[in-house]
């Protein structure tokens, strides 16, 4: 009996993640258009510092989160998910410190400004508040939320970059500003799922 569910699970998972590569796919011929190849080696720059930001981010405890689901009690589940936050909140600090200290010796190799340097660790920290969102619900085998939650955040992303790409002119700005804004709104919105739980 467990198969079938398995089997619908695992399809919605797949058919929500192709959609949601689909969306940047489809984009990508309207912002070439658009921005030019300085602009995208800015927002290539600012995407790698977000990436490498975000392995030291939390040190990645919302990981174990998967596992600890099955092993503690909800108030003990609870009380981890607390600290997890905590040590979001003291890595954050952390990484904030390290980075004005260096940005002067990474500026000549970067050619980004410090401002969207110091946003790219604060996405990194608001992406975890997100993944450990998505960690619960795959937990909790809710595949419908996990899909939805991600393409909207995806289509999010895609509308801001429209409406500041195209319609304001703003250039890369536009596409790193989107960038921000929707990973911060749905890092608010993930926050509200987690307290809800």
């Amino acid at each position: 009996c467990a198969l079938p569910i398995l089997v619908n699970n695992a399809a919605i998972f797949v058919f929500g993640d192709i959609l949601n590569k689909a969306i940047p796919f489809l984009l990508l011929p309207v912002l070439t258009r658009y921005l030019s190849t300085e602009d995208y080696g800015i927002i290539a720059i600012f995407n790698v510092l977000v990436a490498v930001t975000a392995v030291f981010t939390g040190i990645n405890v919302h990981g174990a989160i998967n596992v600890n689901y099955f092993k503690m009690k909800k108030k003990q589940l609870k009380e981890y998910i607390g600290n997890c936050l905590i040590i979001l909140k003291i890595s954050t600090i952390i990484l904030l410190l390290i980075g004005y200290i260096l940005y002067p010796m990474l500026i000549e190799k970067m050619n980004i400004s410090f401002f969207w340097f110091f946003l790219s660790i604060i996405v990194a920290s608001l992406q975890f508040l997100t993944l450990i969102n998505l960690n619960l619900w795959i937990v909790e085998e809710s595949p419908k939320k996990y899909s939805i939650y991600q393409v909207l955040q995806t289509l999010c992303l895609a509308s801001l970059s429209l409406i500041f790409v195209v319609g304001l002119g703003m250039n890369y700005e536009g596409r790193l500003l989107s960038i921000v804004l929707g990973t911060a709104l749905f890092s608010f919105i993930s926050i509200g799922f987690i307290v809800k739980r």
